[in-house]
């Protein structure tokens, strides 16, 4: 009887000590608050930011705001993208209507590095978002383009544009507010060729085919380190005879990586650092 008590009286303890020892675990993985991606943005279309947070935490971001322009709220999408050990990827989405708003009462682009973010049970908070960029429309009438679609793909690591030029035109410059960024990080080509070992304008004649294209440098998706993130592109202005402006892009992006592997803590606790205000 004696025995059986001690062998009891041992699992109990063992229990408690497993269970202490979980809890303690499972304290020291929780997030006090959202940890949001670093964001390298030139938004001309809907807008997407990563953040990281618990995985049982149903406590969603239902809008937010841009505290260095106004405190107008803007209503967001959340989408689950991953989770692993404990901890959960999801994405806010704000839509291009709610961009193109905020743009109409501005008289150039705007610039953020801040947002304030509100959740569906009254928590709001501040965090430094890295830059994004929303860029006023480029006005110019579709009805004349002057390049017309020929072909489009994207496959792994590259991606592909092409277009037949309807009359005489010159591609007469290449724009991008991380024009850096991205020549660090893609070659991009005009027919096959290196945009940097270009001379413009170029002149492509009537009918001629123009290809745009690029390839990741760095073939694997965290080349630019885990929790950033950059949804970009090139502006290509072409002009003809006329003066007739056709502006074509390239975008670049990282959002659909797969960073379940850095999801523990040790990497998160990296994050942390200058994302809370």
């Amino acid at each position: 009887m004696k025995i059986n008590k001690i062998f009891v009286l041992c699992i109990t303890i063992v229990t408690i000590l497993v269970w202490g020892v979980n809890i303690s675990l499972f304290y020291s993985k929780r997030l006090e608050n959202p940890i949001f991606f670093k964001n390298y943005i030139d938004s001309d279309g809907n807008m997407y930011i990563n953040y990281l947070d618990n995985d049982y935490n149903e406590d969603y971001i239902v809008s937010i705001s841009f505290p260095e322009i106004n405190e107008e709220r803007f209503y967001v999408n959340n989408h689950n993208i991953m989770n692993n050990n404990g901890y959960i990827l999801r994405e806010i989405i704000l839509d291009n209507n709610f961009i193109n708003d905020l743009l109409v009462k501005e008289e150039s682009d705007v610039n953020v590095t801040k947002i304030k973010y509100y959740t569906n049970e009254g928590a709001t908070n501040i965090v430094n978002i890295g830059e994004i960029n929303f860029s006023k429309p480029i006005l110019y009438d579709k009805k004349y383009l002057i390049l017309k679609e020929n072909l489009s793909y994207t496959q792994n690591y590259t991606s592909t544009i092409s277009f037949i030029a309807k009359d005489t035109v010159k591609l007469e410059e290449y724009t991008s507010k991380y024009k850096e960024f991205i020549l660090d990080n893609y070659y991009i080509y005009i027919n096959d060729e290196p945009i940097q070992n270009i001379s413009y304008p170029i002149e492509f004649k009537r009918d001629e085919n123009i290809k745009l294209s690029y390839k990741k440098k760095y073939e694997n998706s965290d080349s630019v380190g885990f929790g950033i993130m950059y949804n970009m592109f090139i502006a290509f202005k072409f002009v003809d005879p006329e003066g007739t402006i056709d502006y074509k892009k390239l975008y670049f992006t990282n959002q659909n990586s797969d960073y379940s592997k850095y999801m523990n803590k040790k990497s998160i606790d990296k994050l942390k650092e200058g994302r809370i205000l």
